[in-house]
């Protein structure tokens, strides 16, 4: 098994071997039953191949490698939950930007929907 990454990858390039990340295939012919996101850790890289551990949705090792072509996947990084936050944020202060009267400026909205997110505000949808 190799040894697992210490140092966290940031998207660019191919993701170091022993990193855990997402993998979507552009299709089902090198490897995936499915095009969609798949949890994997990346085992080794040969040429313009790459060999993957499919992970379970609990990231435990499942019982499936795959072996695929480096031009016929997407690796993307898992997103920590402070990105998660932080997209959260900007999307609420984006929408709610959109929904309130243009006349007042639009750096000022941001900053007033900025703080009311961070102080917990959440529009709530009606019954």
């Amino acid at each position: 098994m190799p040894e697992e990454n210490t140092k966290p990858w940031n998207g660019e390039g191919l993701p170091p071997v022993g990193t855990t990340c997402i993998v979507t295939p552009h299709n089902t012919n090198w490897g995936f039953e499915r095009v969609e996101e798949n949890r994997c850790r990346v085992l080794a890289y040969q040429y313009e191949f790459a060999w993957l551990h499919l992970l379970n949705s609990d990231d435990s090792e499942s019982f499936v490698f795959i072996t695929t072509r480096t031009d016929k996947v997407d690796f993307t990084p898992f997103r920590t939950p402070e990105q998660i936050a932080a997209e959260e944020r900007e999307t609420f202060i984006f929408n709610a930007v959109l929904e309130t009267d243009a006349e007042t400026p639009v750096e000022w909205r941001k900053a007033v929907f900025g703080e009311m997110f961070d102080l917990g505000y959440r529009k709530q949808v009606a019954p």
